[in-house]
Protein backbone atom coordinates (compact mmCIF):
# COMPACT_ATOMS: atom_id res chain seq x y z
CA UNK A 1 0.00 0.00 0.00
CA UNK A 2 1.17 3.75 -0.65
CA UNK A 3 2.37 5.57 2.48
CA UNK A 4 0.19 8.52 1.53
CA UNK A 5 -2.71 6.12 1.53
CA UNK A 6 -1.70 4.28 4.71
CA UNK A 7 -1.12 6.69 7.10
CA UNK A 8 -4.77 7.91 6.67
CA UNK A 9 -5.86 4.66 8.05
CA UNK A 10 -3.52 3.84 10.57
CA UNK A 11 -4.59 7.54 11.79
CA UNK A 12 -7.77 6.04 11.88
CA UNK A 13 -7.14 3.13 13.29
CA UNK A 14 -5.07 4.57 16.22
CA UNK A 15 -8.04 7.01 17.34
CA UNK A 16 -10.46 3.94 17.05
CA UNK A 17 -8.55 1.73 19.38
CA UNK A 18 -8.30 4.91 21.77
CA UNK A 19 -11.94 5.56 21.35
CA UNK A 20 -12.40 2.02 22.46
CA UNK A 21 -10.29 2.12 25.60
CA UNK A 22 -7.97 5.24 25.79
CA UNK A 23 -6.07 3.12 28.84
CA UNK A 24 -4.86 0.96 25.95
CA UNK A 25 -1.24 1.27 25.31
CA UNK A 26 -0.73 2.20 21.41
CA UNK A 27 2.03 2.86 19.50
CA UNK A 28 3.64 3.81 16.71
CA UNK A 29 5.95 1.44 15.17
CA UNK A 30 7.83 1.60 11.54
CA UNK A 31 5.07 -0.70 10.07
CA UNK A 32 2.41 0.45 11.52
CA UNK A 33 0.84 0.15 15.22
CA UNK A 34 1.94 -2.24 18.33
CA UNK A 35 -1.49 -2.55 20.73
CA UNK A 36 -0.12 -3.77 24.13
CA UNK A 37 -3.05 -6.25 25.16
CA UNK A 38 -3.56 -7.08 29.38
CA UNK A 39 -2.17 -10.21 28.77
CA UNK A 40 1.56 -11.23 29.64
CA UNK A 41 3.37 -13.99 28.09
CA UNK A 42 4.99 -16.56 30.42
CA UNK A 43 8.39 -14.96 29.56
CA UNK A 44 6.77 -11.48 31.44
CA UNK A 45 6.05 -9.55 27.74
CA UNK A 46 2.95 -8.23 27.19
CA UNK A 47 0.99 -10.16 24.17
CA UNK A 48 0.82 -7.21 21.58
CA UNK A 49 -1.09 -7.21 18.27
CA UNK A 50 0.33 -4.92 15.21
CA UNK A 51 -1.66 -3.03 12.69
CA UNK A 52 -0.08 -2.75 9.74
CA UNK A 53 -1.01 -1.83 6.26
CA UNK A 54 -2.29 -4.64 3.53
CA UNK A 55 -3.04 -4.59 -0.20
CA UNK A 56 -7.00 -4.55 0.79
CA UNK A 57 -6.50 -2.11 3.88
CA UNK A 58 -5.34 -2.84 7.11
CA UNK A 59 -4.00 -6.43 9.01
CA UNK A 60 -3.88 -7.59 12.55
CA UNK A 61 -0.73 -9.92 12.79
CA UNK A 62 1.01 -11.36 15.88
CA UNK A 63 4.92 -10.83 16.09
CA UNK A 64 5.69 -13.99 13.81
CA UNK A 65 6.86 -16.19 17.29
CA UNK A 66 3.69 -17.75 18.38
CA UNK A 67 3.24 -20.90 16.15
CA UNK A 68 7.25 -21.46 15.47
CA UNK A 69 7.44 -21.10 19.48
CA UNK A 70 4.84 -24.02 20.07
CA UNK A 71 6.51 -25.87 17.36
CA UNK A 72 9.80 -26.02 18.71
CA UNK A 73 8.63 -27.07 21.91
CA UNK A 74 6.72 -29.54 20.65
CA UNK A 75 3.50 -28.63 21.47
CA UNK A 76 1.87 -28.06 17.74
CA UNK A 77 -0.40 -30.58 16.89
CA UNK A 78 0.70 -32.53 13.88
CA UNK A 79 -3.16 -32.85 12.44
CA UNK A 80 -3.35 -29.29 11.84
CA UNK A 81 -6.20 -28.86 14.68
CA UNK A 82 -4.40 -25.53 15.32
CA UNK A 83 -5.20 -24.19 12.11
CA UNK A 84 -8.85 -25.43 12.64
CA UNK A 85 -8.73 -23.48 15.71
CA UNK A 86 -7.48 -20.29 14.11
CA UNK A 87 -9.72 -20.25 11.41
CA UNK A 88 -12.58 -20.54 13.89
CA UNK A 89 -11.24 -17.58 15.51
CA UNK A 90 -11.53 -15.70 12.24
CA UNK A 91 -7.65 -15.72 11.81
CA UNK A 92 -5.27 -17.11 9.41
CA UNK A 93 -2.28 -18.14 9.25
CA UNK A 94 0.98 -16.91 6.99
CA UNK A 95 3.09 -19.74 7.03
CA UNK A 96 6.14 -17.37 4.59
CA UNK A 97 5.86 -14.72 7.68
CA UNK A 98 4.91 -17.33 10.31
CA UNK A 99 2.33 -14.91 11.17
CA UNK A 100 -1.22 -15.44 12.69
CA UNK A 101 -3.39 -12.55 10.79
CA UNK A 102 -7.10 -10.61 10.25
CA UNK A 103 -7.76 -8.56 7.76
CA UNK A 104 -9.89 -5.52 8.96
CA UNK A 105 -12.66 -4.97 7.04
CA UNK A 106 -14.11 -1.91 9.26
CA UNK A 107 -11.28 0.32 11.03
CA UNK A 108 -14.50 1.60 13.83
CA UNK A 109 -14.61 -1.80 14.73
CA UNK A 110 -10.76 -2.60 14.77
CA UNK A 111 -11.01 -2.31 18.48
CA UNK A 112 -12.88 -5.86 19.09
CA UNK A 113 -11.12 -7.33 16.68
CA UNK A 114 -7.78 -6.56 18.64
CA UNK A 115 -9.51 -7.64 21.53
CA UNK A 116 -10.83 -10.98 19.29
CA UNK A 117 -7.25 -12.01 17.91
CA UNK A 118 -5.40 -11.29 22.00
CA UNK A 119 -8.20 -13.93 23.26
CA UNK A 120 -7.45 -16.15 20.63
CA UNK A 121 -3.76 -16.18 20.73
CA UNK A 122 -4.64 -16.84 24.13
CA UNK A 123 -6.59 -19.82 24.10
CA UNK A 124 -3.99 -21.36 21.06
CA UNK A 125 -1.55 -21.82 23.32
CA UNK A 126 -3.74 -22.64 26.42
CA UNK A 127 -4.99 -25.42 24.14
CA UNK A 128 -1.77 -26.84 23.09
CA UNK A 129 -0.57 -27.25 26.68
CA UNK A 130 1.73 -24.65 26.95
CA UNK A 131 1.60 -21.24 29.51
CA UNK A 132 3.20 -18.60 27.40
CA UNK A 133 0.46 -16.16 28.11
CA UNK A 134 -1.40 -15.78 31.85
CA UNK A 135 -3.76 -13.31 32.57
Amino acid sequence: MDPKTAFPLLARAEAALLTGDPSLPVTRVPDGLAVALPLERGDGDLVVVYVVPSSDGLRLVDDGAGIPDLDAAGRLPEDGSWQAALTAAGLGYDEAGCEIFADVPDIEAIHGQVLTMGRALHALHEAQGADPVRN
